[in-house]
């Protein structure tokens, strides 16, 4: 089970902190699906956007304490989301192995950079934190995230000055099955071609395929877009802002590309084009690329059941079901919307899924209490599994 709290430690009983460390096998791929889960419902009604960095290739299975990894990932991000009023924040995640042996250790690496107000005087942040100023700790609690951090034999660094921060964490962990976490079968062959008009999807996008192999191009007006075209092309994957015209651009050159659209929480869903949700999971990615993919609502397609490796536990389904149950009450569309798409790019399981699209459904036809009723249904469900 992958379990978030909400909550950083006061920085005054920082010293009787003693959590106890898990050591236990977990999926890098559900460590990273529960940390996107988690912060993609906070960013709606911010004007600025999360950006990941993630290489594919890191280990399917590790051994470690993913829960306390996961929490100190979430206090960085709620730091950077309110520390940031516009800009963006990169979430990269790598491990410096070149092996990367069953059995051996692999030094996680998570780097977090905002675009914020950053650290007054980052060398009050030292890496003990042991000098770290009360107003600072209060309104972080970055002592006890650092504490943690080396609890699991790890540290995390701070740096950045009056023009955003940049948090680095380290936290080894001990491989146990070297096998890449995202996987695209004859990933030579395949080509994409990114649409999109933000630089830092694009930078996103580009550096996640490459990683998982895949040959990748960027275009950024219809000319580039028709003259990078041709046989070998199998993907565009485009903005929704420009969907429906990289659509009439594909059935004008009559090639066989098929058509992604990139989807952020909150936004409208070109009906029928395959999604990728953002911020972006390699693993979706190489769904995508592998013929498993999720289509916006209206396509007749059937939702593809996730790999073992992918099933969330039912309780990190509960802060969503929670905020989708609060946004109905109040009636709010939109925070309606972010909860739905948070839910479903987890991804639930087909059951859940069945009962996600019928809420959809109701609270487009403005049958709020219905869908209410029905979210109740499934938080009891899940509260119980």
């Amino acid at each position: 089970m992958l379990t978030v709290k909400n909550d950083a430690p006061d920085a005054a009983n920082i010293q009787s902190i003693k959590p106890h460390i898990a050591d236990e096998e977990y999926f890098f791929a559900d460590l990273i699906a529960g940390i996107l889960a988690a912060i993609r419902t906070r960013l709606d009604k911010k004007p600025f956007r999360l950006i990941t960095k993630i290489d594919g290739t890191l280990p399917r299975v590790l051994h470690g304490d993913k829960n306390h990894i996961c929490q100190v990932l979430l206090n960085l991000v709620l730091n950077a989301v309110q520390h940031t009023d516009e800009g963006s924040v990169t979430l990269t995640i790598h491990g410096e192995n070149a092996a990367r042996q069953c059995g051996e250790q692999i030094p996680l690496t998570f780097i977090l950079q905002d675009t914020g107000s950053g650290i007054e005087d980052e060398h009050a942040l030292p890496n003990d934190c042991a000098d770290l100023d009360k107003k600072a700790a209060n309104d972080f609690s970055i002592a006890a995230n650092e504490k943690l951090c080396r609890l699991m034999g790890g540290s995390l660094t701070v740096s950045g000055c009056g023009q955003g921060s940049v948090f680095t964490v380290v936290i080894p962990q001990k491989i146990i099955d070297s096998a890449p976490f995202a996987f695209v079968t004859e990933s030579a062959k395949k080509r994409v071609i990114v649409y999109e008009a933000r630089r830092q999807y694009v930078e996103s996008l580009v550096y996640t395929l490459k990683n998982l192999g895949v040959a990748c191009s960027a275009a950024h007006s219809p000319n580039e877009l028709i003259a990078q075209l041709s046989e070998s092309t199998d993907f565009v994957f485009v903005s929704l802002a420009f969907a429906e015209e990289v659509s009439a651009i594909l059935a004008q050159e009559n090639t066989r590309a098929r058509l992604v659209g990139l989807s952020y929480p909150g936004e409208e869903c070109f009906e029928g084009v395959h999604l990728l949700y953002l911020p972006l999971h390699p693993l979706d990615a190489a769904d995508i690329l592998n013929g498993k993919d999720t289509c916006a609502a209206g396509d007749d397609a059937e939702n593809p059941v996730a790999p073992n490796e992918r099933a969330v536990d039912a309780r990190l389904l509960e802060p969503l079901l929670n905020a989708l149950h609060d946004a109905l009450a109040a009636k709010d569309t939109r925070a309606v919307k972010t909860a739905l798409k948070a839910i479903e790019a987890l991804p639930p399981g087909k059951a859940v899924m069945e009962s996600i699209r019928a809420i959809s459904t109701h609270t487009l036809t403005g049958e709020y209490d219905v869908a209410l009723k029905k979210t109740a249904a499934l938080q009891s469900a899940f509260r119980y599994a």
